[in-house]
């Protein structure tokens, strides 16, 4: 799930197309084996509103540290450039999959001293901001024809459960 101002890349145009703006059909970049390739959108973008999204999310989280985040804060930013992201988000990292609040088993928690991998290059998070964000936005989301999980998100590879 990603904010309105989440964009992923056109694989035809190079440029940035806005996640709410995606349409069937669309060709997006994305990361297979080891390499960057083309893919295209299956499904028109469903919105859902963030409170919803966040309230699922607790109903199938018994951790007391992460349901006091989830009730304190809605969203983060790292090493205060990246665009903001929910608690769920799933970032491709040297060392496996990894998310602030993990939803999956193959999932652990993201935290400072870990790499991601944004713009071409593996940058150490140094600083993971938390912040609020109106549980009235919507979320969006989307799948790809060969169900590859893993897409470029403003920037940064990103693990897509959904």
């Amino acid at each position: 799930m990603f904010l309105s101002d989440s964009f992923v890349v056109s694989s035809k145009t190079s440029e940035k197309i806005f996640i709410k703006d995606l349409m069937e059909g669309t060709n997006v970049l994305c990361f297979n084996d080891n390499d960057i390739i083309s893919e295209s959108v299956q499904n028109n973008i469903q919105p859902i509103r963030l409170k919803e999204h966040y309230r699922f999310i607790k109903r199938n989280n018994q951790n007391p540290n992460h349901l006091k985040l989830l009730n304190s804060y809605t969203i983060f930013k790292i090493n205060n450039i990246l665009k903001s992201y929910t608690v769920d988000t799933i970032f491709v990292t040297k060392s496996g999959l990894k998310a602030i609040i993990p939803t999956m088993d193959s999932v652990t928690e993201l935290k400072q001293g870990d790499s991601i991998f944004y713009k071409n290059n593996w940058v150490q998070i140094t600083n993971i901001e938390y912040s609020n964000h109106s549980l009235k936005d919507y979320l969006y989301n989307f799948q790809l024809n060969n169900q590859n999980n893993i897409f470029i998100v403003n920037g940064l590879l990103i693990y897509n459960k959904e």
